[in-house]
């Protein structure tokens, strides 16, 4: 092997068992070539190639020094000699390295369901299911679903859990009330108007319409509401409704010829009559803008490299 790969080597397999730590010094390109009895272009070569994937910092003036990244490479390094000696074992118990890989991703795959790395929440208990089950297919990954009562009562999150995503209507009470926890807290993009719109152009312009929102106040919807009203000509008249406010719902309920709910409000409906529902109901689904989705996946790094 040439003098330059051995030398190498032998700084790799020093970071790599943890015999040099990130941020030791390294000796000066001039001392290692004497020490060595080598040329001092060659440990300049290897202090380059070093540097450059990321396993040594080159400090004009200060030195070489073995780099915080190097940390990974050691983890890496002793993961691999653990996984080796366990497969070991299993093999001396008669186990062979296929049945035990299959093994290892059913014990993988229970581990994700008991301690998972991501949660997602929601105020109701239908919207933080589906959601959370629309980030798992999407990042291939457990996703807990959590109540923002859990978030309010300041009860316990998993200690695994490391990333919490929420909708930009609670991420301000959902951040404030973890701020004790070392978890990242992001909000997702959630697209109510397509499902909105299409529920309002197939409600008939005649008779009583009505209208559940969970969006009072946020223009933006409001807009649409009155535009695609007027545009259809629809006898229309909204209701806000607040979860457990279910005598209000059942005044604005009673004289409706056609309802038009999100799914999330599915609950509160099936807790009433049926003879008080309308003949009629059209329900409307919010969905997670999946190009954000995406986005978010390739920057979370935890996500990334799942």
């Amino acid at each position: 092997m040439p003098i330059q790969a051995q030398i190498q080597a032998q700084i790799r397999y020093g970071i790599a068992t943890g015999e040099l730590k990130a941020g030791d010094p390294l000796p000066s390109i001039n001392e290692l070539a004497s020490r060595l009895g080598v040329n001092r272009n060659t440990v300049h070569q290897v202090y380059q190639n070093l540097g450059t994937v990321g396993l040594l910092d080159l400090a004009q003036g200060r030195g070489v020094f073995v780099s915080a990244a190097s940390d990974a490479m050691t983890e890496a390094a002793g993961l691999s000699e653990l996984i080796e000696r366990t497969l070991r074992k299993a093999v001396d118990l008669g186990v062979s390295p296929r049945t035990f890989s299959r093994f290892l991703q059913s014990q993988v795959q229970a581990f994700e369901q008991r301690f998972p790395l991501v949660a997602f929440v929601e105020c109701n208990p239908y919207q933080s299911n589906e959601f959370a089950q629309q980030i798992a297919n999407r990042w291939q990954m457990k996703v807990m679903p959590v109540l923002l009562s859990v978030i309010r009562k300041r009860s316990a999150l998993p200690e695994t859990c490391r990333l919490v995503l929420t909708t930009y209507f609670h991420y301000p009470e959902v951040r404030k009330g973890l701020h004790h926890r070392d978890v990242q807290v992001r909000s997702v993009v959630v697209d109510v108007l397509t499902g909105l719109r299409k529920a309002l152009r197939e409600a008939p312009n005649e008779g009583r319409v009505g209208l559940i929102s969970r969006f009072e106040g946020v223009s933006e919807v409001e807009d649409v509401i009155s535009a695609e009203a007027h545009a259809h000509g629809l006898n229309l008249k909204t209701f806000c409704y607040n979860d457990g406010d279910e005598r209000s719902l059942r005044r604005f309920l009673a004289g409706l010829d056609v309802l038009i709910c999100p799914d999330a409000a599915r609950d509160a409906l099936q807790r009433l009559e049926t003879r008080k529902l309308p003949p009629r109901i059209l329900e409307w689904k919010a969905s997670l803008d999946l190009a954000q989705l995406d986005s978010l996946q390739t920057s979370i790094p935890l996500v990334r490299t799942w």
